[in-house]
């Protein structure tokens, strides 16, 4: 049996079904500045996966959201841990220089047009899981390797 993980300031907290992870994430929606990643747990690889120097367990990324306030940054991952990063194509406004520094690691830099609006960044999120994986056809994607 799997579970969803979601990490939040290095923190893990599993989650057995999709409602309990949903009910984790609009409470971190209500909060001013957070960071989540949230993976899926699907339990152990086989024995000779692991003699082999495999992994332990089969872990599937999912994505990870950043909220400053009003905006967000999404982006999805697939198995090979490629980012999709999520882009609102109706997005018209854009946050200032300190939300983009909020968003984004140290020494790294968030363009503009990859923030959203929270509210659409935590909608977009909750379809990807509930739609087991597909991400939101209403975004547009920017693929990083």
């Amino acid at each position: 049996m799997h579970q969803y993980v979601a990490s939040v300031n290095d923190v893990e907290h599993r989650f057995a079904t999709l409602p309990e992870l949903d009910n984790f994430l609009a409470g971190l929606e209500r909060e001013g500045t957070v960071s989540v990643f949230v993976d899926m747990d699907l339990g152990p690889t086989g024995r000779l996966s692991r003699f082999f120097g495999g992994p332990k367990r089969d872990i599937q990324p999912c994505f990870s959201l950043r909220k400053a306030g009003a905006w967000a940054s999404l982006m999805f991952l697939d198995e090979a841990y490629s980012e999709h990063r999520a882009v609102d194509p109706g997005q018209q406004a854009a946050p200032d220089a300190t939300v983009l520094k909020a968003l984004a690691d140290p020494g790294e830099s968030v363009p503009p047009a990859e923030c959203m609006s929270a509210a659409s960044a935590f909608r977009a999120a909750r379809e990807f899981m509930g739609k087991n994986g597909r991400r939101p056809s209403w975004l547009t994607y920017r693929y990083v390797k």
